[in-house]
């Protein structure tokens, strides 16, 4: 008797597990319509005037935020990796990654001529020029522009911070 009673715990117990293993799997099937023949998919693209222009920016077809300097601050010629601007009002920056298949010091001294043909002026020196390090460039309006070399993937990328 007792052993009857155990085999009945026991199928229960295996009955239970199976009901809870199945339950999930039903729930999944069922919230599914791509199975269903004739289902109509409902899924719209999100109107572009829905985006809050305050947590998110806008980019121009030069793939750059529509407020950057572009009168100011003349970037490198190469793939833009990324661009991004942040703050408000005054305070405003942006970062922008530029890789090229210039070697470093070529990339560094292009990048810091340009800004100096806008009126940018170097405030540091490059010391390595197989490495260059961080470079530093002001104007007169206060503005300054930080200038970073980044090896990558056997190309050089030059990550500009500007705080205009």
């Amino acid at each position: 008797m007792l052993e009857r009673s155990h085999q009945r715990h026991r199928r229960i117990h295996l009955a239970a597990a199976g009901l809870a293993l199945a339950l999930p799997l039903v729930a999944l099937t069922a919230c599914s319509s791509s199975d269903e023949p004739g289902a109509e998919s409902t899924a719209q693209a999100i109107p572009s005037d829905f985006v809050d222009t305050d947590d998110t920016e806008v980019l121009a077809e030069d793939g750059l935020p529509q407020d950057f300097p572009r009168d100011t601050v003349d970037l490198i010629d190469g793939e833009m990796q990324s661009a991004s601007r942040d703050g408000k009002g005054k305070n405003v920056s942006f970062a922008v990654l530029i890789s090229t298949d210039a070697s470093a010091e070529e990339a560094v001294s292009d990048a810091i001529s340009r800004l100096e043909a806008k009126g940018w002026e170097a405030q540091t020196t490059i010391d390595d020029p197989a490495n260059p390090g961080p470079q530093v460039l002001s104007n007169d309006e206060g503005g300054q522009v930080v200038l970073t070399y980044i090896p990558f993937q056997g190309m050089s990328s030059v990550s500009y911070g500007i705080f205009p």
